[in-house]
């Protein structure tokens, strides 16, 4: 299946609007799919000491240089998928776009260059497939070529993830995405693009959204991904958080937090608590003539915490989420 990956992704996009071009997709994503099960089977039973599982080092490191190619050639080919989608012809610059034209089916940009079935980027499994194996690639394999050469796809990456839940929007693209950033984002060259793109805007407003939907656990799972992504960058930056990204404390600090009665305490208020260390994060590391502008949204994020933490007693949640909200409390207290 490798083999095969390498030898028709870099043909595929001449393919995209023959007949050949769905039966080529299905049997390609279905191959990415594949791939990424493997990865994950092979991890868990590395990490297993009682497996039976049986791969000579020589071996792994035949197989990790052979997906590690096949992954580079994913990048090039959804670096070209997208260009084609966006900017209508390889390589061409989204600020090219000559315009939009009125339709019967709607607006659309004059440029494009896309399939003629209308399977655009957003709606295609193959896209989909392949950045679900390439994210998990990426998290999991220390190869900073590959994580530089990925750098590039922010753009895709962060585009993918706003259009991602809109009513028209056929594949949700979110979740890769944040694996995928979790492993681009070890590079400097990754934070850069992902900054550049706008990533930190994408992510908080997702993040702000996600706090208004109370109880919600699938949308906390993305939360805590996206709150793991967020921290790093913040604890990457130097000489300290950028005076652009304080706009979330204010955000966060203007949520109306009602505590619910009884239940137990599970990933919903995980997600609660790392919005907090966030916040911690970027109030501790900037500049004290900065923070002092934030002195009302520091106490009003005191109060959320210590409603959180009230919250965390009476559900008797674990030791580390109630350690993690006290540092918070402990931590903003000496601020103000």
């Amino acid at each position: 299946m490798l083999v095969d990956l390498r030898s028709s992704l870099p043909l595929l996009l001449e393919q995209l609007n023959s007949p050949k071009y769905p039966q080529a997709a299905r049997r390609l994503a279905s191959a990415f799919n594949v791939v990424s099960n493997y990865i994950g089977y092979l991890l868990r039973s590395m990490d297993e000491a009682s497996s039976s599982f049986a791969l000579s080092p020589d071996h792994l490191l035949k197989l990790r240089c052979s997906i590690s190619e096949t992954m580079s050639l994913a990048v090039e080919f959804l670096r070209d998928r997208y260009d084609a989608s966006v900017a209508g012809a390889l390589g061409l610059h989204p600020d090219a776009r000559a315009g939009t034209a009125e339709t019967s089916v709607g607006t659309h940009l004059t440029l494009t260059w896309d399939s003629k079935d209308r399977t655009t980027v957003g709606s295609d499994p193959l896209i989909l497939a392949g950045i679900q194996t390439l994210a998990i690639w990426l998290r999991e394999d220390d190869n900073e070529l590959l994580r530089k050469e990925a750098a590039g796809l922010s753009d895709m990456f962060i585009d993918l993830y706003r259009r991602s839940g809109a009513p028209d929007q056929g594949l949700d693209f979110r979740r890769p995405v944040l694996v995928a950033l979790e492993g681009i984002t070890v590079e400097k060259k990754g934070i850069e693009s992902f900054l550049a793109n706008d990533g930190w805007r994408a992510l908080t407003d997702d993040v702000v959204s996600i706090l208004q939907t109370a109880g919600d656990k699938l949308e906390a799972e993305r939360g805590v991904e996206i709150i793991r992504v967020l921290l790093h960058v913040v604890e990457s930056e130097r000489p300290g958080p950028r005076e652009e990204w304080m706009d979330v404390v204010t955000r966060v600090a203007a949520w109306y937090f009602v505590p619910p009665e009884g239940g137990e305490v599970g990933v919903v208020e995980e997600f609660q608590v790392a919005v907090l260390q966030l916040l911690t994060a970027l109030l501790a590391g900037t500049h004290p003539g900065v923070r002092k502008r934030y002195v009302h949204s520091t106490s009003a994020v005191l109060g959320i915490a210590g409603l959180l933490k009230r919250r965390i007693l009476g559900g008797r949640g674990d030791k580390d989420l109630l350690e993690s909200v006290e540092d918070v409390l402990v931590t903003l207290g000496g601020l103000r």
